[in-house]
């Protein structure tokens, strides 16, 4: 009967994946067709232990981390790389009100959890927070989403209000590696220290390409009162 009734449904309110729009079985539960699945690129055994950026050969640190002796954050893991149809999933799922697309590209970020970091490892899930401004236009946070997909699963509590961006900034992707430290600077405020003090943090945030956005909550979440702050993204650039 089951069989029969998907088939109906399947007919009547098609799904579709949100990356290259092939319809999708409602039994599947997922918003990412099994082919898109298979494209996107994760990080393998090479990973800068910094910064969490894919390396070709294997060595412990990459040249930017090699040399930065300013940076907050104990380490940053990320699922995959920025490229292709994760790429192309987190763009839909940050500017096209998508935000069904969260267990979805969640499923990633709690391999790459699974895989770095053991279940008690922190006290609290911080997610990077939008400025009110981004907040209206998205109406969501994608952060926020993929923080709350991965405290369900892991049992970490979310704290939402304990971080929040006072300042707006201009896009990061349009700035070089200085540029965007100083653009992020002074762009966060800690809400409720009492939250933080004594806390192993993880901050979770969609993308990150230099760190600049994580080494900045990291030093405002210490300055709070965190004791570690690690860092967890769905994909590095």
């Amino acid at each position: 009967m089951n069989k029969y009734l998907n088939i109906i449904l399947n007919t009547i309110f098609p799904l579709k994946c949100e990356v290259c729009r092939q319809q999708v079985p409602l039994s599947a539960g997922a918003r990412i067709c099994q082919s898109c699945r298979g494209k996107i690129l994760l990080i393998g055994d090479y990973f800068c232990r910094k910064c969490g950026k894919s390396l070709q050969v294997e060595t412990a640190f990459c040249v930017d981390c090699h040399r930065d002796d300013t940076l907050y954050y104990e380490s940053i893991k990320a699922a995959g790389i920025y490229q292709g149809v994760l790429r192309e999933s987190i763009h839909v799922f940050k500017y096209n009100r998508r935000s069904c697309l969260g267990p979805d590209l969640g499923e990633f970020m709690l391999s790459s959890y699974q895989k770095h970091f053991g279940l008690n490892s922190f006290d609290k899930l911080v997610p990077v927070p939008l400025h009110k401004k981004q907040y209206r236009q998205r109406q969501y946070n994608q952060s926020e989403v993929l923080a709350k997909n991965l405290s369900r699963a892991t049992g970490i509590p979310v704290a939402v209000n304990v971080l929040a961006r006072i300042r707006g900034t201009r896009p990061q992707f349009t700035l070089n590696r200085q540029e965007r430290a100083s653009n992020i600077r002074n762009a966060f405020q800690v809400k409720n220290r009492d939250w933080l003090k004594g806390s192993k943090v993880l901050v979770i945030d969609d993308i990150c390409t230099t760190g600049s956005t994580i080494n900045e909550c990291a030093r405002i979440l210490k300055q709070a009162g965190a004791i570690e702050v690690h860092g967890l993204v769905l994909a590095h650039a």
